[in-house]
């Protein structure tokens, strides 16, 4: 929504009705305004009261958001420690809500779920009271998120995978980074084994386990298996729901018109859009300078795609992104607005020898940098990008890689 939407004003004041909503033991309810029977709410739905203000945080960069909500935070959290048991909360409503032929999952435990979401909010808490300068106050966040992270792998972690194996329990503690080291290889493969092999290509994810898998397998090399999915057209998938005549998303992946489908216009599987920004078109906002004050541009071309174009209206200017391949040469085009400075990450073949040119004129060649483009402060190489620091200002470069050996 914050990239599509000004929205700052409305999602503002929808955290004070949650704000609001929050009972004195903490707990918060599923819904806001609320009614008796939501409460306590699911922990994948009360995280809402960490999660919304952290992305307006990000995107509008004013810490009055976080200042206003974190004892709301603050004590939600501590209400979820006394709920826990070993730091295992065996509590959940909904758990992966809607996966594919299922209302409520039967192959991802609900338990795995509340935990993580716990974490989550635990980590996200942490950095927020670094943000506010509450150093004490962090310094026991991140002790009680180790501790959850221990009791985690413990409680769910087998030999191959987590839990029952399911795509959502293995991609959730994936992209948390969560799974130890001597782990993380057998877990990833067997994650894509039920991609590609189990599920013949198509996820197999309800409401949680679909906002991160796009960018879990991003996280992890295979944009490629992110991209596949995410233009299936056949069934589970976003292009099954259009094949079908859907011009709404809907609650749940299969095409049911009577009492079996709950809404057909529903927001939850949105979160592909917002890869699409982030990853094809690379716009993101910087943690370290939010509020698009230092905007990353880190675009992830896939094979068969052509052309990527984006642009997102910030409260600094218009911040764009716009690239397309023509044989061995990327093109690619941003726009930082004033005020604001970037990070540009260009693709190359890691075993390439690539030359850069920045509106016609050489700023990388025989693997160094070259100095001169007004704007362009710096550049390095990592293993799979050049790597320009910029001010703003719009800018076309060509990288032409026809030096791949």
């Amino acid at each position: 929504i914050l990239y599509n939407f000004d929205a700052g004003a409305f999602l503002t004041k929808w955290i004070r009705d949650i704000r609001l909503a929050q009972r004195d033991d903490g707990s918060m309810p599923n819904f806001a305004p609320p009614n008796k029977t939501c409460y306590p709410s699911d922990p994948a739905w009360g995280i809402a009261c960490i999660i919304v203000p952290w992305y307006l945080y990000l995107h509008l960069g004013d810490t009055r958001i976080l200042e206003e909500n974190y004892e709301v935070m603050r004590s939600w959290l501590d209400y979820l420690e006394t709920q826990s048991e070993g730091h295992i909360l065996r509590f959940s409503r909904y758990g992966d809500w809607c996966p594919p032929g299922q209302i409520k999952p039967l192959d991802t435990s609900g338990e795995l779920v509340s935990t993580w979401c716990q974490y989550l909010g635990t980590l996200l808490l942490f950095k927020i009271e670094k943000i506010l300068g509450k150093d004490s106050e962090s310094q026991r966040t991140a002790e009680y998120a180790d501790r959850i992270m221990e009791a985690f792998n413990e409680e769910f972690l087998g030999e191959t995978s987590y839990d029952k194996g399911s795509q959502t329990s293995n991609l959730l503690p994936l992209w948390l980074d969560m799974t130890p080291d001597d782990a993380r290889e057998k877990v990833l493969e067997h994650l894509i084994e039920d991609i590609v092999v189990t599920h013949d290509g198509h996820l197999s994810t309800g409401i949680i386990g679909t906002r991160y898998l796009l960018d879990t397998l991003t996280k992890n090399g295979r944009t490629d298996l992110a991209y596949q999915i995410a233009t299936k057209t056949t069934y589970p998938s976003w292009g099954y729901m259009i094949e079908e005549g859907a011009t709404t998303l809907w609650e749940r992946w299969e095409y049911l018109a009577s009492d079996g489908m709950n809404s057909h216009n529903h927001i939850m599987f949105g979160s592909v859009d917002a890869w699409f920004y982030r990853v094809l078109a690379g716009i993101n906002v910087d943690e370290g300078a939010p509020g698009y004050e230092r905007v990353i541009f880190k675009p992830y071309p896939v094979d068969d795609l052509n052309h990527v174009s984006a642009s997102v209206e910030t409260m600094r200017g218009l911040v764009s992104s716009s690239w397309n391949k023509s044989g061995k040469k990327f093109l690619c085009e941003v726009t930082i607005p004033t005020n604001s400075s970037s990070i540009v990450h260009l693709p190359v073949h890691a075993d390439s020898d690539a030359v850069i040119k920045e509106g016609g004129r050489t700023v990388w060649e025989n693997g160094s940098y070259i100095p001169g483009v007004r704007g362009i402060d710096s550049a390095e190489r990592t293993e799979d990008r050049i790597v320009f620091n910029l001010g703003s200002g719009v800018y076309s470069f060509e990288v032409d890689d026809s030096s791949n050996t």
